[in-house]
C-alpha cells in the first residue's frame, strides 16, 4: 500500500471510530443514568417500607390503648348500672314497706 491510500483508509476510518466512540459514551452514560435512577427508586422504596412499617405499628399500638381504655369504660358504666339498679331496687323495697 501507498502512502497516499494509508492516508485516505486513515481518513476514512477516523469518523467511523469517532461515531462508535459517541456511541460507546452514550451507551456508558446510560447505563448509570439507569443504574442511579434504579438505586434511586429502590431507597425510596425502602424508606416507604420502613415509614409503613412504623405506621402500622403506631396504629397497632393505639388500636389496643383504645381497646384497653373502651374495656375500662365499659368496666365503669357496668358498675355504675349495676350499683344504681341495686339503688332501685333497694329505693322500690323501702315503699313497699
Amino acid at each position: 500500500m501507498k502512502l497516499h491510500e494509508v492516508m485516505q483508509f486513515a481518513a476514512a476510518t477516523i469518523p467511523i471510530v469517532a461515531v462508535i466512540w459517541q456511541i460507546a459514551e452514550m451507551k456508558n452514560q446510560l447505563f448509570k443514568y439507569i443504574d442511579t435512577t434504579v438505586a434511586s427508586l429502590h431507597n425510596r422504596i425502602y424508606d416507604n417500607d420502613k415509614k409503613f412499617e412504623v405506621f402500622v405499628t403506631r396504629f397497632e399500638e393505639r388500636k389496643e390503648m383504645v381497646d384497653f381504655k373502651l374495656g375500662g369504660l365499659n368496666e365503669k358504666i357496668d358498675h355504675k348500672f349495676n350499683r344504681l339498679a341495686e339503688d332501685i331496687k333497694a329505693l322500690k323495697n323501702e315503699n313497699r314497706d
